[in-house]
């Protein structure tokens, strides 16, 4: 044949024309299978050309008909060469053809002929079919399909991959195959696989087993098929494998009900310690899924087990270990949870116990007041399959926290607990002498220290009196007065000083308190007392006086510098600047220095001083005229840094060394001018300088006396002998001796020669002075008689005698002088220099000054009051008063004589009675002297009174405010009386118990006395005594009492467990008012710059509960930054006058505390008042607020965190009706928002198909930092790790993380937490350090909702969508029940009808089994369509309901009775139905039905008199409605079951029924959105509880 392609036309083109012309398909085919003529129709069913046909092989051309039904039959006709005619369906285009193949030799021409509309049901069925096939193939369900011998027919490609089965290795095999306990096999047959079973739509969840073995849970959707007929013809089971779900919601449910448990067990205060940790350990042991549970403490290098579940002794409690060696080490070390899952693949290096081999182990260090106390770990046996979860560490983390803070707690209490005991302990530790004594004078408590003073044990003094005891019985006497007084009067009492003779004789002076008693454990009132031996402490202020007067007597300057400034100076120190003291102190060293000697001492001695600590030398100071002050000073540096300075004014030194310079320069005139000869020589006696004198009384000249020796012209001495006695003699030596020298012609003259040996250069030489005495001797002579007359008068004044010559300074002093220093004339030198010396430092340049002023001739008399040293190192003041009695021609002084007068006791009267005086004006004590008459007006009272009592010393002593004006009216009288009784011949001294004074501006103070009584020859007519002010002691001692008053009611309120925390807030500020005496109490939460009043007590108009105000104009933005409580006694002293937070409050005095709660600042406690305060907030006023502090910040910690998991659970309700993802994401930013105030936070969802996540939702606040929501990618971000590993993960400082996803982020902390695999949730902060463990806790609880929500949606939108799917096929279904009831029905009526009437007719003519046969036949008739009416009646629940309507409930029951009335009657039943106006919103009909089949059956399922009572309550928007009768009841597993279709418990025979009635109910309760249950007994009866939607606002 040819290959052209024109040559496959036919040749005729008429018939080509009417066959393109025609509706059908039509082609022709060769016997090569090529296409030679394709009409328009059959081209485009073909989808080609027909030019692009011809000439085609057809096999080639159109490949899919090769293996279709078309292709089959092309064969068969070409090969038969038969006519052949078939209709078939071509899925491509989705219609019907009947085609027609008519062979020839030549080939074969096919017709199409399109038959679509003549089969449309068909092909509506082979499209559903269709879509039925691909849904079962596509979906990711797996689908089984069994057929009513439970055999399976089909199994999808799902089903495969689940159960690991081929479909051929299950088709036509039991079911059964697929369960893994063959009982759920048979239980789902008889429930749910049987024709006796409608069709209906039910999940339940079963134990399947794949072809390996395994098993898992399948969540089951199972349907029967029905035929038209409504035969059941298979049943579809879509089953899904939960395994995973299943585990992660028991996951989640065993953490919420451990979380639960814990809060249980944490909060039930019933339960011990011990019990609690012990429940903990082994809800961990649960939770956790390991074997053991072990708390221990670090003790040392040692683990201590305090407590563990471990039962069989592997581990005890009290077990001791080297920490070292277990995995307790790397807890201890890092101070963090350790978790090994498998000790074996461990990290950690570090082995475990070897005693107990534990092969995984989860540790976290146990937290107490900030210091780590040990660790609680939880071990197992075997190795863990995975890692231990997030959410499990985080449930050791919540045990080990709560386990610190309650270890914390009760180590309070037990502080608490031991106070009485410690107290016992301190106070036998006290040195002080602490005692309580009752009315009988018996020890009711007695210290260490008394029991020792009284030289016996304090169980031997407990119980004895002091007189059993006490060596003094005076002073035994003494202390039961005091005693008793206390005791009667109720009021404490000071004694100042009182002895105490102790066992062995020693006299104590003690200072003792009393005061008045309760005690506990004994019925009498009675005494407590603290003495405190001063003895020693009296002895040291006595030398203290003594050291201190001595300082500020002593000459010298003495300072202290603290950082360049004066904190201490004597009087010395300040003269030498003629300054006092007092306008120094406080200043810098600089202002008593001039410029250029402070660049001196800054440059050159300060840098001396620092290196070697101690700098001596002279300075130049500024007196306070600007004028210069030399001063000689030296400089000690402390180890504290502080400076000690003494300093010695040398201005007249410095005067007189220039003085003395001057003086060089006429020293050789002055030398030669002597009217005494000088020669100086040396140890040889050869010359070596001579004066003019000397010269011209030998009468040589100089050069040949510089040629001579001393022997030359000494008379009757020897050379020899003189150098013997010059080397006898020491530097600084004088020797005096009478001689005779020889001059140049011969003469001789009596001399009197002073040879002084001193050092020149290294060299000895020696000075002799000698004078003419040959007028003086006879003058000697003349006034011997005299001498000895005055020696007499001397002696008998005892006067010390000096003669001074000027000139040589040599000094006479008679023996009263030597003996007045203790000395006798042989130990002292007969010079100027013994007196200089022993002149007292201090008072050396006043006695110049004297001297010099007399000499000069400006005073009579030297006249001077000094102090001298004496042998013993003591001083004696003496007067030396003494006169010059000669001078020479030029006036100048030679000679001087006077005397010393010893004037030490008059000074020392002196001294004492000054220091009295400034002790009493500088001390505490104030002297008041006043007259024994009217009033006692005062006579005397020192300077320091108006400190403390505002009079000024001329207001009291003016007689106008008399000292009995000063008694505080309620003491007058008792101070008026004690002074009358001590007012008699005998008393020096009294004092009285402590009384109240009056000040000027009318306040009150305490204060105690010692009087002594002054008499004038018998007659009193002064008291002269001193009062302290004691009113702090006492406001201490009463703020002791009521901080112990307060303490107690602060514990019964804080551990009231009555009382809600609101009440006992309020409690608490009424108690901190009362206690600190102000008028307002209020609790403050700052939000970021604003402060609300969360509480409030008092009458403030601005501290009310709910009021604001701005933050800056706050106390509390003060409070806020310490960490200790702040006070404030007088704010307008203080500096708050122009504080915004005064004007705005006027608060004048204020304490207040600062409040955390989880470590984040939440605000402030305060109490304060309009007034300042008059006394200072002391120690106890601070405890007190700290402690309410601390209580109230764990109060709010707690409640915070039980409020906020709260919101979430019901939050969690929200999200479990949530149905889409976008619903749900809203609900999550929200909630992390408002309920954990998390305001910047975000949630994206996982796309499996682009492995990222992508941004759902994030708030305002998020988009506000990061301006856009992200997608997020493998290896980019935190946040894709986070999800990946599926573990919350916390970032505290973003800025030092690797791996940022924005590096330029602003966020400095960030919480990630995913939401299982559907995506995850993102919360930021720009603090860092943002997020608590509370935090972290509630983000996993909120996060565990999210999933189970997230989880549910998508499983209900499966569910709705396979749910749609069937709608159409139920709809038809049940328009076939109720076309088929009424089918069956009339057939059933027929038969029914028929047999009764062949009873009638024809009833004598059968037999008794042939009526028997009729009856029964009736009765099934009967019972069947008693069943089609109740199914039908089943169906129409729904689709024949109408709208509903508030319908009273009165007349729902009024239909009820009156339908049942008849069966009411015929039973003689009781029915209470309840009289109400409440009303239901609802179909009347349905609910008379419901009712009345509720009633129905309470009459019914009766062996008795039947009663039946309705009762109905409204709740909130529902009404509870409760059916009870006195029944037969039913067994409690029953009462689910009941309400199945054709669930009957009891046979026919029993009781009649169809088993539809209740299961009509519970469709009818359901469709009104209502519910119905029952509670019941056997032979008990039972109560039905339908709850159904309140009509209206109606109240019954």
């Amino acid at each position: 044949m040819s290959t052209e392609t024109d040559t496959f036309s036919l040749p005729d083109s008429s018939p080509n024309e009417v066959l393109g012309r025609v509706d059908e398909a039509v082609c022709a085919l060769d016997d090569e299978w090529r296409f030679t003529f394709v009409n328009g129709k059959a081209a485009t069913m073909l989808e080609h050309t027909p030019d692009g046909l011809l000439g085609e092989n057809i096999w080639e051309a159109i490949q899919e008909i090769d293996d279709s039904i078309v292709g089959e039959k092309l064969r068969e006709s070409m090969d038969t060469q038969e006519v052949i005619r078939f209709d078939h369906y071509d899925d491509s285009q989705e219609r019907w053809f009947q085609i027609r193949l008519y062979p020839s030799e030549d080939g074969v021409t096919a017709c199409f002929y399109d038959i679509t509309d003549e089969h449309g049901e068909q092909l509506d069925l082979q499209r559903k079919r269709r879509l039925f096939e691909t849904v079962f193939e596509e979906t990711e369900d797996a689908l089984v399909v069994a057929d009513t011998d439970r055999r399976i027919t089909d199994f999808n490609s799902a089903a495969e991959r689940l159960f690991g089965y081929d479909a051929s290795e299950v088709i036509d095999e039991k079911a059964r195959l697929l369960y893994a306990d063959p009982e759920d096999y048979e239980q789902q047959g008889r429930q749910r696989f049987n024709e006796s079973v409608p069709e209906r739509d039910e999940t339940y969840i079963v134990e399947y087993e794949r072809a390996d073995g395994t098993t898992f849970e399948g969540e089951t959707l199972g349907t029967s098929l029905k035929g038209p007929d409504g035969e059941t013809l298979a049943f579809l089971g879509s089953i899904r494998d939960i395994s995973a779900r299943v585990e992660h919601e028991q996951k989640i449910k065993a953490r919420n009900d451990a979380l639960r448990t814990f809060h249980e067990i944490a909060t039930d205060e019933s339960w011990p310690f011990d019990e609690q940790l012990e429940a903990l350990l082994e809800l961990g042991t649960d939770h956790l899924g390991l074997d053991i549970g072990t708390f221990s403490r670090i003790d040392g290098e040692e683990c201590v087990v305090e407590h563990t579940t471990e039962q069989d002794g592997t581990i005890r409690s009290s077990d001791r270990f080297d920490w070292r060696e277990t995995y307790c080490s790397l807890v201890v070390k890092g101070g963090e949870l350790v978790a090994v899952g498998n000790t074996d693949e461990s990290e950690y290096e570090h082995p475990v116990d070897s005693e107990a081999r534990f092969e995984s182990y989860i540790g976290v260090p146990v937290v107490v007041d900030g210091e780590q106390y040990g660790a609680l770990y939880f071990s197992g046996q075997t190795p863990r399959q995975q890692p231990f979860a997030e959410s499990k560490q985080n449930f050791a983390r919540l045990l080990a926290q709560w386990i610190g803070k309650e270890l914390s707690r009760q180590q309070s209490r037990k502080r608490a607990m031991a106070n009485r005991k410690r107290l016992r302990q301190i106070i036998d530790m006290l040195p002080q002498l602490v005692f309580a004594k009752d009315e009988d004078g018996e020890f009711l408590l007695a210290n260490q220290a008394i029991a020792e003073v009284y030289g016996t044990t304090v169980e031997e003094l407990e119980g004895a009196t002091d007189a059993d005891f006490a060596e003094s019985k005076a002073e035994a006497r003494k202390f039961r007065e005091d005693d008793l007084a206390v005791i009667d009067s109720g009021e404490s009492k000071e004694i100042p000083e009182e002895s105490l003779t102790t066992a062995d004789g020693e006299q104590l002076i003690c200072q003792t308190t009393k005061i008045p008693y309760d005690p506990v454990d004994h019925d009498t009132k009675a005494v407590l007392g603290v003495a405190t031996d001063i003895t020693a402490r009296k002895e040291r202020e006595r030398e203290r006086e003594i050291q201190a007067a001595a300082m500020e007597a002593a000459m010298d300057g003495i300072a202290i510098l603290d950082d360049g400034e004066y904190i201490y100076m004597n009087q010395a120190h300040a003269a030498v600047f003629d300054f006092e003291a007092e306008e120094l102190l406080g200043s810098g060293w600089r202002r008593v220095y001039g410029e250029a000697e402070i660049e001196r001492l800054e440059s050159e001695v300060f840098p001396a001083l620092e290196r070697d600590g101690e700098w001596r030398g002279e300075t130049l100071g500024k007196k306070r005229d600007g004028s210069s002050v030399n001063q000689e000073i030296t400089l000690s540096l402390l180890d504290d840094g502080k400076l000690i300075c003494t300093n010695r004014d040398i201005t007249d030194r410095k005067a007189q060394e220039r003085k003395l310079d001057r003086q060089r320069t006429r020293l050789r005139a002055l030398f030669d001018e002597s009217p005494d000869g000088i020669v100086i020589h040396d140890a040889d006696g050869n010359v070596l300088d001579a004066n003019e004198t000397e010269l011209e009384t030998l009468g040589f000249d100089r050069e040949t006396l510089l040629s001579m020796n001393v022997a030359d012209f000494e008379v009757g001495v020897s050379q020899s002998e003189l150098k013997k006695k010059w080397a006898e003699m020491s530097v600084g030596d004088i020797w005096k001796v009478e001689g005779e020298h020889q001059r140049k012609n011969g003469e001789t003259v009596l001399v009197e020669v002073w040879v002084n040996k001193v050092e020149v250069g290294e060299k000895e030489r020696y000075i002799a002075v000698d004078r003419d005495i040959t007028d003086r001797k006879a003058r000697e002579a003349e006034l011997q008689e005299t001498k000895e007359r005055l020696n007499l008068a001397v002696e008998g004044a005892n006067l010390g005698v000096w003669d001074w010559d000027m000139q040589t300074d040599a000094v006479t002093f008679n023996e009263q002088w030597a003996s007045m220093l203790g000395f006798s004339l042989e130990d002292i030198e007969p010079h100027i220099d013994t007196w200089e010396q022993r002149v007292h430092p201090a008072d050396m340049s006043v006695v110049e000054e004297r001297l010099e002023a007399h000499i000069a001739g400006g005073a009579e008399l030297y006249d001077c009051e000094h102090r001298m040293k004496t042998k013993s190192g003591d001083w004696k003041w003496v007067r030396d008063v003494g006169k010059v009695v000669e001078r020479n021609a030029a006036g100048d002084p030679t000679r001087a004589v006077g005397i010393h007068l010893d004037i030490t006791e008059e000074k020392r009267s002196k001294l004492y009675l000054e220091e009295e005086r400034d002790m009493f004006a500088e001390g505490p004590a104030i002297v008041f002297k006043w007259r024994n008459e009217d009033g006692w007006p005062v006579e005397y009272v020192s300077e320091n009174v108006t400190e403390t009592f505002g009079y000024t010393p001329e207001q009291l002593t003016s007689g106008t405010v008399p000292y009995t004006e000063l008694i505080h009216e309620a003491d007058v009288d008792r101070i008026e009386s004690e002074v009358d009784t001590h007012s008699d011949e005998t008393t020096q001294r009294f004092s009285h118990e402590p009384y109240r004074m009056v000040t000027s501006s009318g306040e009150t103070r305490w204060v105690t006395d010692n009087t002594k009584i002054i008499r004038n020859e018998g007659e009193i007519t002064h008291y002269l005594g001193y009062l302290i002010d004691i009113t702090e002691q006492k406001r201490f001692e009463q703020s002791l009492r009521d901080s112990e008053q307060s303490l107690r009611e602060l514990t019964e309120i804080a551990s009231d467990v009555e009382q809600s925390f609101e009440e006992k807030l309020s409690a608490l500020l009424e108690l901190g008012t009362e206690r600190l005496g102000l008028p307002y109490g209020f609790l403050n939460r700052i939000d970021q710059e604003t402060q609300h009043v969360v509480k409030a007590v008092g009458d403030h108009p601005g501290l009310q509960t709910g009021d604001s105000a701005p933050k800056s104009e706050s106390y509390c933005r003060k409070t806020m930054t310490e960490e200790r409580v702040l006070s404030i006694q007088d704010a307008a002293a203080e500096g708050w006058g122009d504080d915004p937070a005064y004007e705005r409050f006027e608060l004048g005095c204020y304490i207040g505390g600062k409040i955390t709660v989880d470590g984040d600042e939440y605000g402030t406690l305060c109490f304060a008042d309009r007034a300042s305060r008059k006394h200072a907030f002391d120690d106890t006023d601070h405890a007190f607020v700290e402690l309410l502090v601390q209580w109230i910040s764990y109060e709010l910690a707690s409640d915070a965190f039980e409020s906020k998991l709260q919101e979430i659970n019901e939050t969690a309700q929200q999200l479990i009706t949530a149905h889409t993802r976008e619903k749900i994401a809203a609900l999550t930013t929200e909630s992390a928002k408002s309920i954990l105030e998390m305001p910047v936070n975000g949630v994206w969802w996982f796309d499996e198909s682009t492995d990222t996540l992508v941004p759902e939702l994030m708030t305002e606040q998020a988009r506000a930092v990061l301006s856009e929501q992200p997608t997020l990618g493998a290896g980019h971000s935190l946040a894709y790790d986070a999800f990946e590993a599926n573990e919350v993960r916390t970032y505290d400082r973003l800025a030092e993380v690797d791996g940022l996803h924005n590096e330029d982020t602003v966020l400095e902390s960030e919480a990630l937490v995913p939401l299982g695999d559907h995506g995850l949730l993102s919360v930021g902060s720009t603090e860092a350090q943002a997020f608590s463990q509370a935090d972290i806790n509630l983000l996993e609880v909120l996060s565990a909702t999210v999933e189970a929500a997230l989880s549910r949606a998508e499983r209900e939108q499966e569910l709705r969508e396979t749910q749609e799917e069937l709608k159409q096929s139920n709809e038809e279904l049940e328009q076939f029940a109720y076309a088929a009831s009424h089918d069956l029905q009339e057939p059933l009526r027929t038969v029914s009808s028929y047999l009764t009437l062949l009873k009638r007719r024809y009833g004598e003519e059968l037999d008794g089994d042939a009526i028997e046969f009729i009856d029964f036949a009736v009765d099934g008739a009967d019972r069947m369509r008693e069943m089609i009416q109740a199914l039908l009646a089943y169906s129409r629940i729904d689709t024949r309901g109408q709208t509903f309507e508030p319908i009273r409930v009165s007349t729902i029951f009024k239909r009820v009775t009156q339908n049942l009335k008849m069966k009411i009657e015929e039973t003689d039943a009781t029915v209470s139905t309840p009289t109400t106006e409440l009303t239901v919103l609802g179909d009347e009909s349905q609910l008379i039905q419901l009712f009345q089949n509720l009633v129905a059956n309470g009459i019914k399922y009766n062996t008795g008199s039947a009663k039946v009572d309705v009762s109905v309550s409204r709740h909130d928007e529902r009404v509870r409605f409760a059916v009870t009768d006195n029944g037969i009841g039913m067994q409690p597993d029953q009462t689910e079951d009941i309400f199945d279709v054709f669930n009957r418990l009891h046979t026919r025979e029993e009781f009649d029924g169809t088993g539809v009635g209740l299961s009509i109910c519970r469709k009818i309760a359901e469709r009104h959105g209502g519910d119905i249950s029952v509670e019941s007994e056997p032979d008990e009866g039972s109560t039905f509880t339908v709850v159904l939607p309140l009509g209206d606002d109606h109240d019954a």
